[in-house]
């Protein structure tokens, strides 16, 4: 069904999963060993906090009552700053849910219409900062707009066999949500045009270790299934989902910098750090070198990403692919333009199908 725009923006919140929509589809590292403390975990505020931090984190720790595993902690992006329940960032603004309003809805300007989810039997969340939290005896799921959109983390709180989430989806009119052979999911337009990615789950128990979970979707319903056999509860989880667009646009910006006749300051000691990296690794300075060093390379990663897999030599899309299976992440995040990394890897799944 379609819905005209509103002024929110879509956020999956899940009472036993998680499922973070951004669209730069990078998670930003939260501070080692967040505890339940401090001003920023107890306020409960209306008043907008002005630049991102790390709520979301404090809120799981909360939530869990004992900080938060390693594993799970670099996956919890910075929250953007809100007003009132609303986040912006680029051309995207993702309402979070509230007491009066459970809906999760997320629009862009790069789509028309929006994405809105309603997590099956979430409770009311109340505010923390930048983020939110609804919880009950057994789960809590604390929600926050990230750089491009919305990050859900889920705590299951004691012992269940299983943790399942139902969110039923509101889509653009003949858009279909499809699985990855990652285990992720994307949202195709009636034009096949992708709308959004939604990136492979993940769990992890106390303990840090990750556990096995899966979507599954009918009837534009998904569900995200953890397997918890042998977990130490709590068992936190969250996967991400993206604007695709949007973060197309991002990442074109991000990589501007880097190709000015002459380089800033800011961007020749990005480089330098990004150089740094390449050398530790043979394999990945192999695939950097085949694309001409490391300002050329990011060069057809701009190509690669704007064309989605084409417009580029085999020899190119291989180096392109090497370096997405061994390093990206890295390069990317020394680069500072970490939203590009979910495109590469995105359009290399779709090649190999």
């Amino acid at each position: 069904m379609m819905k005209m725009p509103i002024i929110r923006a879509v956020t999956v919140m899940a009472a036993a999963a998680a499922i973070a929509v951004s669209t730069s589809g990078m998670a930003t590292a939260a501070p080692s060993d967040v505890q339940p403390s401090g001003a920023s975990a107890a306020q409960a505020t209306e008043s907008p906090v002005e630049s991102p931090s790390h709520d979301g984190a404090v809120a799981v720790a909360k939530a869990a009552d004992k900080p938060v595993p390693a594993a799970a902690k670099a996956r919890i992006a910075a929250a953007m700053p809100l007003d009132g329940s609303v986040a912006e960032s680029g051309d995207t603004m993702t309402a979070l849910p509230s007491a009066g309003d459970k809906t999760i809805e997320m629009v862009s300007s790069g789509h028309d219409g929006s994405v809105t989810m309603d997590v099956v039997g979430m409770t009311a969340p109340k505010r923390l900062g930048n983020a939110v939290k609804a919880e009950n005896s057994r789960n809590a799921t604390v929600v926050q707009a990230t750089e491009n959109g919305v990050q859900i983390i889920n705590v299951a709180k004691k012992r269940q066999a299983s943790v399942q989430t139902s969110i039923v989806t509101d889509v653009p009119e003949g858009a279909n949500w499809l699985a990855l052979p990652d285990g992720g999911l994307r949202l195709d337009g009636a034009n096949g045009a992708p709308i959004m990615v939604v990136d492979a789950p993940w769990a992890v128990d106390a303990h840090g270790v990750s556990l096995p979970t899966s979507f599954t979707v009918e009837n534009g319903t998904i569900t995200q299934v953890v397997d918890t056999a042998g977990a130490v509860f709590p068992v936190v989880s969250d996967p991400s989902a993206w604007w695709w667009v949007s973060t197309s646009a991002m990442c074109v910006v991000d990589l501007a910098p880097f190709f000015l006749p002459t380089v800033a300051a800011k961007a020749a000691r990005l480089l330098v750090k990004a150089k740094t990296i390449i050398n530790r690794s043979a394999r990945l300075r192999s695939a950097i070198a085949h694309l001409g060093g490391l300002t050329n390379a990011l060069r057809a990663l701009k190509t690669f990403i704007v064309n989605r897999g084409r417009g580029l030599s085999a020899d190119k899309i291989a180096s392109i692919k090497a370096v997405a299976a061994f390093g990206l992440d890295q390069l990317t995040d020394a680069l500072g333009v970490g939203s590009c990394s979910s495109l590469v890897k995105a359009i290399v799944r779709e090649m190999r199908n």
